[in-house]
């Protein structure tokens, strides 16, 4: 995959996937593909984006953890992070780590003491003790607040609700909540004689047992937990090793897995990984892989975390199971871009936990290669690349049909175009086509774009419907259809008052926002910020011509020669012109300061949180401004966050930052600084 306008619609479809994946498996706890299925999909995004940076979006699944908390529970907010594991799949990207770590901690001719334990399949939980009592159980959630689920964890009999002997004052818990294999066959036979649904999974029975509002229900489903980690929210130099403190929890009255074992090197991780690998069938609960810890604390503290999992531990999945099944039909879907997606819809399976039932083949050219027909038996592989997906034919069928290529676009039957050198089929429909319509105007109203939460998809589709929104400029005039809005369904006065709030709020957008939002093929957030520091104008930019796009690149701001023709192409397509003129009308943007990154200022390669409210400037402002200095701004306080820029009203973030002994910067101390 080389083409810069292919990476980031790659990119863009596994976002989106995975982002639903996971409110499936976490929020809703009806998971659609396995946990090997979406591993690799997860694989294949880091790659990506490890090779591609300028198209990594902060909202991406490898920036975040799990998803949202469902609101049947109170929200609640953890003390210390819930961060997930990195996963590998090879025995390569374990020997990896092991290089990493070594090189980090400068331990280049010595072996790492790890912890290995089995990865339980089930509910991470957080237990909050104080005064030896239990006060607060919280799930996972996206990693920062969960639900609290405390009557519910109560039932769970393994769960000490007072600890006996000498421990800290205020101390997490961490673990898994699970369903051994015996209570979810039990609970299976219970469902078939009342004719009630069956569960997936151990893990899905698991959630759903965990997430009744009746704790009676709760205990009769006789859930299970196994603790792996002890938090110490006041200091965290109480134990010198992870195996010490996994003692300490077992002397305390937790649950903790026999099979935890220290090993020596990355060799002894490797017989690890064998041993559980061949005792898997054996034990009493599901597992998916090993997690290998480091188990100094002394080099846990060194090696920190990234911004959504510790650089100290790592996932090593067990390999998936692949599987023969009958396809039955093929699916062609239309991206933003227009490109042709083929998916494959197969005869229902069960394999690794989950019913899988389609597949997303890489493009029409990849069905000529093996030679697909309908009715076909197939081999479905799951193991990076689009997973799942089809390995090959394993027999023919003599009834099969062949399958119709289409010539035309699906969705609005405009021509398709197969680029050379480009392994897609193009629909040149563009905002004619209703699928490039739709999903171009979702991306302009997303979050980074230009941030209109109260058009999300279904209201744009019903909008698009009635005709009311064809192109992103209507946007901009919906206040003059107010009536007509309020005759459509779902729309009351204040749902439509609360679009024109956030319509009236998104005219004042930064540049790179609106640059971003447009959706031109190749044009992440990073590389729109740098555009816009170039082009400070959207009218520059829309009127410049190639040598103009060529002399940025020069400018080192990363665009390169296909993405400016892209740019070129975008707006000078005449179905593109009026939208961009009456955009560029409806629009306030603030025009950008043509300034470069300060490699010399004061906030130069730092990570910077911001919280609060600012008298002096906007926090959009800040945060441009504090980029521009070459500050790296993230949204959570972690021990790898060089400053917190606190104003007025900060909250859970202050705390953090004391906790983690992070400096804090307040409005005064900030003004000086911007102005030195």
């Amino acid at each position: 995959m080389t083409n810069l306008a292919q990476v980031q619609a790659r990119i863009n479809d596994l976002c989106n996937m995975l982002a639903q994946h996971n409110r499936q498996y976490h929020q809703l706890d009806t998971p659609l593909i396995s946990d090997a299925e979406y591993d690799a999909l997860l694989q294949e995004l880091r790659t990506l984006e490890t090779d591609f940076p300028q198209f990594v979006h902060p909202h991406s699944p490898t920036q975040t953890v799990g998803f949202a908390a469902a609101k049947k529970f109170a929200p609640s907010r953890h003390s210390v992070p819930m961060m997930s594991l990195t996963n590998a799949l090879t025995q390569e990207q374990v020997s990896e780590f092991n290089a990493r770590v070594k090189k980090m901690c400068q331990l280049d001719q010595q072996n790492i003491s790890y912890v290995g334990e089995p990865k339980i399949d089930g509910i991470a939980i957080n237990l909050l003790y104080e005064n030896k009592r239990l006060v607060k159980a919280t799930t996972r959630g996206d990693g920062i607040v969960g639900e609290n689920v405390t009557d519910n964890v109560k039932t769970i009999r393994s769960i000490p609700h007072t600890i006996t002997g000498s421990c800290p004052r205020l101390f997490e818990v961490r673990g898994e909540i699970y369903m051994t294999k015996k209570e979810f066959i039990r609970l299976n036979q219970l469902a078939e004689q009342r004719g009630e649904r069956l569960f997936i999974n151990p893990r899905n029975a698991a959630a759903g047992s965990l997430r009744m509002l009746d704790p009676n229900v709760t205990a009769q489903r006789q859930l299970a937990v196994h603790m792996y980690r002890l938090v110490p929210v006041e200091s965290s130099d109480i134990w010198h090793t992870h195996s010490d403190s996994m003692v300490a929890l077992c002397n305390w009255g937790f649950p903790c897995v026999d099979e935890w074992e220290k090993v020596d090197g990355i060799a002894q991780c490797y017989a690890y990984y064998k041993r559980i690998m061949q005792q898997r069938d054996e034990l009493p609960y599901e597992i998916d892989g090993v997690v290998i810890k480091v188990d100094s604390v002394e080099w846990q503290n060194k090696l920190g975390y990234t911004d959504h999992s510790p650089r100290w531990a790592i996932a090593w999945k067990f390999p998936a199971t692949p599987c023969e099944t009958i396809l039955k039909s093929i699916d062609f879907q239309v991206s933003r871009n227009g490109i042709l997606t083929p998916v494959a819809r197969l005869q229902p399976v069960f394999i690794d936990g989950a019913t899988v039932s389609n597949a997303t083949l890489h493009n029409i050219d990849f069905i000529k290669r093996l030679g697909l027909r309908l009715d076909d038996r197939v081999l479905v592989v799951r193991s990076g690349g689009v997973i799942p997906k089809i390995e090959r034919v394993v027999q023919h069928s003599d009834e099969g049909k062949d399958i119709t290529i289409p010539t035309t676009c699906p969705i609005c039957h405009s021509p398709l175009v197969h680029v050379e050198n480009d392994c897609h089929y193009r629909c040149i429909g563009g905002m004619t086509c209703l699928a490039q319509r739709q999903n171009t105007l979702v991306h302009f109203v997303s979050r980074h774009g230009m941030n209109i939460r109260s058009l999300g998809a279904k209201t744009i589709q019903l909008l698009d419907q009635a005709q009311l929104m064809t192109s992103v400029a209507d946007i901009y005039h919906l206040h003059h259809k107010r009536e007509k809005l309020l005759n459509l369904p779902g729309l009351g006065e204040k749902k439509v008052d609360e679009i024109f709030r956030a319509i009236e709020a998104s005219r004042s957008q930064p540049l790179p926002q609106v640059i971003y939002a447009l959706g031109i093929p190749g044009v992440g957030r990073k590389l729109a910020h740098d555009i816009a520091q170039y082009f400070p104008r959207l009218e520059l930019l829309s009127h410049a011509d190639i040598p103009t796009l060529h002399a940025a690149n020069s400018d080192k701001i990363g665009l390169g020669p296909i993405t400016a023709q892209h740019i070129y192409d975008f707006f000078h397509a005449e179905a593109n012109r009026d939208t961009i003129d009456a955009l560029c009308a409806g629009l306030n943007t603030p025009p950008m300061p043509m300034t470069k990154h300060d490699s010399d200022s004061f906030f130069a390669g730092k990570k910077v949180v911001i919280s609060g409210k600012f008298a002096g400037f906007p926090r959009t402002e800040l945060q441009e401004k504090l980029k521009q200095l070459g500050a790296q701004v993230t949204s959570a306080v972690s021990v790898r966050t060089d400053f917190l820029i606190c104003g007025e009203g900060s909250g859970k973030k202050l705390a953090d930052a004391r906790r983690l002994r992070v400096q804090v910067i307040d409005e005064n101390e900030l003004q000086s600084f911007l102005g030195a």
